[in-house]
């Protein structure tokens, strides 16, 4: 096991040259703040989202709300295959036609799991999905 001083220094490179790109991305990226411009540069560079927490000590929940600011502002430009479920994502958008996610996640989520019975779906996951849509212009 890496010691926690080991594990930061280890990450300070990844974070330097995640925080480098960003300065470069924000004329581009100017309608997200730079802490999501900076999640959003390390996601492009590969990290997932349970690494880029662990780097800039958050809970994965923060990293998935910038990925979500990002993708209102059309600028979530990030692979997002490995957080989709093909079957999830019609389920969110019928969802949506009734539901806003904006007003309460948790009734969103549950009219989710009506449709999508069986499923064990986390927030992270939802909110993911959600953010692809948003970004593909599927979802406001």
């Amino acid at each position: 096991m890496v010691a926690p001083t080991e594990a930061k220094s280890n990450s300070a490179p990844v974070k330097a040259q995640a925080r480098a790109t960003a300065a470069a991305h924000r004329a581009t990226d100017s309608a997200v703040s730079a802490t999501v411009t900076i999640t959003l540069e390390m996601m492009r560079q590969g990290l997932d989202i349970e690494q880029i927490a662990r780097q800039r000590d958050y809970k994965t929940t923060t990293v998935v709300n910038h990925v979500i600011k990002a993708a209102e502002a059309k600028q979530a430009d990030i692979d997002f295959s490995a957080y989709l479920d093909g079957a999830l994502l019609p389920v969110i958008h019928t969802v949506s036609e009734t539901e806003d996610w904006r007003s309460g996640l948790k009734q969103f989520r549950d009219a989710v799991l009506r449709l999508y019975p069986g499923s064990r779906i986390k927030y992270d996951t939802l909110k993911m999905n959600i953010a692809y849509l948003i970004q593909k212009g599927d979802l406001e």
